[in-house]
């Protein structure tokens, strides 16, 4: 099986306006939850192409974002720009893992993007040093679903998947209050996957002699595959809402 490339990435999410299963209104809720408004501080990791921060940054947030991938990054700032929120939002290329915080921020936000400290309860722990003791965090991760597979039934590559209850107790023992709870639907991960195709092979009559072309498309196709026959409704994705201890 082929290894997804940062062009593959780049590719499969080029239109999407939020890069998680989340619907629209969830994602509203989580920044409720967050208590944001005027001159809160918001450290972005993973901030993709920028359509968190921009939701954020409207209702007076000044939002510094950690991103990786150029293609995102690029695509946040043009973003932010088109909002006429640039002055609001700023966005760090490079690992966000080498990112230095000044650990006073109000809020942190790592909504999919935990990898980047290899694991949920890693990230935690680095969001609890860049947050002020009351601050709050927002960690969205991916998590088995009572029933969604059988005994021994799991694939070996996500046998170290937790539960919600296993992730809300890494939540608590990082020094976290859970005060709010946001789960991704069926039709939310419906919507999230099928994006990814609809990019796909737009972007491959786009560009019919790039060299990666064909790698991208049997990538796809074997992760639909993979979405379809095993991991649909075996997963569930949510966001804890949390303040600092």
């Amino acid at each position: 099986m082929l290894e997804p490339t940062s062009t593959y990435f780049s590719v499969i999410e080029r239109s999407h306006e939020i890069q998680n299963p989340l619907e629209p209104a969830q994602a509203r809720l989580v920044a409720d939850y967050l208590n944001v408004t005027e001159g809160t501080r918001v450290l972005d990791i993973g901030s993709g192409r920028g359509r968190w921060a921009v939701e954020l940054a409207a209702r007076g947030a000044q939002v510094t974002g950690l991103e990786i991938n150029p293609d995102y990054a690029s695509a946040a700032r043009e973003h932010a720009e088109r909002s006429g929120l640039a002055e609001r939002v700023t966005t760090v290329l490079g690992p966000a893992a080498e990112f230095a915080p000044p650990h006073d921020f109000d809020v942190a936000t790592c909504l999919g993007a935990s990898f980047a400290f290899s694991g949920c309860r890693p990230a935690l722990d680095w969001m609890g040093k860049a947050t002020r003791v009351g601050g709050r965090v927002a960690i969205g991760d991916v998590h088995t679903v009572p029933g969604g597979f059988a005994a021994g039934e799991l694939p070996p590559s996500l046998t170290e998947l937790p539960t919600l209850p296993e992730l809300t107790r890494s939540f608590d023992d990082a020094g976290f209050e859970l005060i709010g709870l946001v789960t991704a639907t069926l039709a939310g991960w419906d919507r999230y996957e099928s994006l990814h195709w609809q990019n796909a092979f737009a972007w491959a009559a786009e560009y019919p002699e790039h060299p990666e072309r064909d790698e991208i498309l049997r990538l796809c196709r074997q992760m639909r595959e993979n979405y379809l026959t095993t991991e649909r409704g075996a997963f569930g994705w949510s966001v804890l809402v949390g303040i600092r201890r």
